[in-house]
């Protein structure tokens, strides 16, 4: 053989492997699927052989390269390289058909690179039953929820089953809930809804209640909480006592006996003076409140303000409604120097302090130093 010879090229025709009933099934349903979407279609089963061609037609150039150069040098060598060409062919077509049947497993495994209808058949089941649950748990939910508003209107739930009344002391609970006049058995969310009304009919029937509210307690069970108006006082009247609330309002509810703890108030008729008198009093320090026993309104002719207050030591206190926090507030030191003379009488501030006994005119000044520092301070404010 001549070493200028050109060595003949072997152009080999792939070789497909032998193809299942199943994949020769698929092949042609992904071929009509490749005409009806208007695509190329790619013959998955092909890929590998042409991959595997270009790298035998890569090998078998770098091998015809290497047999020109051993030709030029001696035709020996050529005729040795034959046998090694055949060695390595029969290696390529080991590797090939062990290719081939790599791809077949995989295609089985995996199935193939577009899906079949087959395999798409059990996700488009699994769609459609999702899919039919997501409308039967919407139109289910949509139809339930008037159905259970129905079930409740017509159920003894909707209607009020009671009331309870907390925060009241003077008032009973049921002359509480008498004058809301709530009506039990009946529909809670009307009567809910329009609880000021009931709030406000309770107001105007008990002087005492100062505010009021309604709250849910339980399913349907009413809560009246009560807030009542503070007692501060009692108006003494025909040997009976009236309470006296912190608004000045005189409360029609007549009492044998006062509390030893509130102040009586006596001759009083007109509730903005009990709220003067009141105020002054609520701003005495406690010293001086807690020794108040009685106060009575007694005006003159050219004093319209003046009070006689009794101490619960005997003495007797004469002062104006405007000055009774600030001359007060002298009156335990006048009370302890006529303790120490020995005199139990009247302590008129209405003009200056004068302490004398009920026997003696206030002209007159027995005791002769009666009216102290402290008075004389009282008198030049």
């Amino acid at each position: 053989m001549n070493p200028e010879e050109s060595v003949e090229e072997e152009i080999k025709t792939p070789q497909y492997p032998p193809l299942t009933p199943w994949q020769q099934a698929n092949l042609e349903y992904l071929k009509q699927k490749a005409i009806e979407d208007g695509v190329p279609f790619v013959d998955p089963y092909a890929i590998k052989e042409e991959e595997n061609t270009e790298e035998d037609e890569a090998t078998t150039e770098t091998e015809e390269d290497s047999k020109d150069l051993e030709a030029a040098d001696d035709t020996t060598t050529s005729t040795d390289d034959e046998p090694e060409a055949t060695d390595t062919e029969i290696v390529d077509e080991e590797q090939e058909s062990d290719n081939d049947q790599d791809v077949e497993e995989e295609i089985l495994e995996k199935g193939p690179a577009n899906g079949s209808f087959l395999d798409r058949l059990p996700n488009l089941k699994q769609m459609r039953q999702s899919r039919l649950y997501r409308r039967s748990t919407l139109l289910i939910t949509i139809f339930m929820i008037p159905t259970l508003f129905l079930l409740y209107y017509i159920s003894p739930l909707s209607s009020l089953s009671g009331i309870s009344v907390t925060g009241n002391e003077h008032i009973p609970s049921e002359k509480v809930l008498s004058d809301m006049n709530f009506s039990v058995g009946q529909n809670l969310w009307n009567q809910f809804f329009n609880r000021d009304q009931y709030i406000k009919r309770l107001k105007n029937n008990e002087e005492r209640v100062q505010s009021a509210s309604v709250s849910f307690n339980g399913v349907n069970h009413f809560k009246v909480q009560v807030k009542e108006f503070e007692e501060v006082a009692y108006l003494e009247r025909d040997s009976q006592y009236f309470p006296i609330i912190s608004n000045g309002k005189i409360i029609d509810d007549a009492n044998a006996r006062a509390a030893d703890t509130l102040p009586i108030l006596k001759n009083f008729k007109s509730s903005k003076r009990i709220l003067k008198v009141l105020k002054q009093y609520d701003e005495l320090n406690a010293e001086v409140r807690t020794g108040i026993s009685q106060i009575d309104y007694a005006p003159k002719k050219n004093n319209s303000q003046l009070l006689e207050i009794y101490m619960n030591d005997g003495n007797k206190v004469m002062v104006n409604i405007p000055q009774m926090q600030n001359r007060m507030q002298y009156y335990p030191q006048i009370a302890s120097d006529m303790a120490e003379a020995g005199i139990t009488g009247i302590v008129d501030m209405e003009a200056g302090v004068y302490a004398y006994a009920p026997s003696e005119s206030s002209d007159e000044n027995p005791t002769g130093t009666t009216t102290t520092e402290s008075a004389n301070s009282m008198e030049n404010e």
